[in-house]
């Protein structure tokens, strides 16, 4: 008897593991909405009985609890206070990150038993020690919960908020994988969508300070070259000093002209990528035409 009892035990413990299993499963499976949480408050339900549930999660934007599902009655208390991101024990709850149970509240005076529950336990969904939310279970009869069924319920809480974590984190990569690509794609139609004038008027400064550049190292040549031709001895010092102005003015010309060839090239790939963007263009006129 007492071997078919742990067997019974055993049995009972694997399948609420396997129904623990179950429902992250489920809950990746399914839409993350109002009925998708009521189902997911359900079988948690199946795991361990309860009679109403509510289920809160932060709105990182507002950082605010907001209600997601309710199932077989809202359960709260002292909703009328604000307490951190939340409202009443949900409230205290979040801001703690501990749990609340009161297992007796059909023992006050206060109590009323037609929209009250005799047990109440409020379990924060932890990540790291980060609430996302906050799960608040109630029954009807007072305790109704054993130690086991908290830790349970402890345990599935955790289970839960590890879950939806993860599938926030994954919308969120989601999300700014669609916006990079979005952002791409409008940079690319932006490329397309200059005309190949505009293209080659960004060139035209570069040239301009080019141009002058050059012009300012010739007129040094040409000015000296003037001056030797006026002179009629070209062998004396001075001479030789402007022949060295003229040599080192020449001298300055050669990195311009690379820049010179520099700006070339970039015409040139311009007017190609012109000429391509025109050819593609026509090719597939010739091939509408021919359909």
């Amino acid at each position: 008897m007492v071997q078919t009892k742990k067997n019974d035990d055993h049995d009972v413990t694997w399948n609420r593991i396997s129904q623990i299993a179950d429902l992250a499963a489920f809950y990746r499976a399914h839409s993350r909405d109002k009925e998708g949480f009521e189902e997911v408050l359900e079988l948690i339900k199946n795991i361990v009985f309860f009679d109403a549930a509510t289920l809160y999660l932060l709105n990182e934007e507002k950082g605010k609890l907001e209600q997601v599902a309710i199932l077989g009655g809202r359960v709260e208390l002292l909703s009328f206070l604000s307490v951190g991101a939340g409202d009443g024990l949900s409230g205290w709850t979040a801001h703690n990150r501990r749990p609340v149970l009161l297992s007796e509240r059909n023992t006050i005076s206060s109590f009323n038993p037609d929209n009250e529950y005799a047990t109440f336990l409020s379990l924060p969904l932890l990540v790291e020690e980060e609430v996302i939310g906050v799960l608040n279970i109630g029954c009807v009869e007072a305790r109704a919960l054993t130690d086991n069924d908290i830790k349970l319920l402890t345990i599935i809480a955790d289970q839960l908020a590890l879950t939806i974590e993860r599938l926030n984190y994954r919308d969120k990569i989601e999300s700014f994988s669609t916006q990079l690509q979005k952002v791409q794609l409008q940079l690319q139609q932006a490329q397309r969508s200059i005309p190949l004038p505009s293209r080659l008027y960004q060139v035209a400064p570069v040239s301009t300070t080019i141009n002058h550049g050059i012009n300012n190292a010739l007129s040094v040549i040409v000015g000296n070259v003037e001056c030797l031709l006026s002179e009629k001895a070209a062998r004396n010092q001075k001479s030789l000093s402007r022949l060295k102005r003229i040599e080192n003015a020449a001298l300055q010309i050669v990195p311009f002209n690379r820049k010179v060839l520099e700006i070339s090239s970039l015409v040139q790939d311009s007017l190609a990528s012109g000429e391509d963007a025109r050819e593609s263009n026509s090719e597939k006129k010739v091939t509408y035409e021919d359909i």
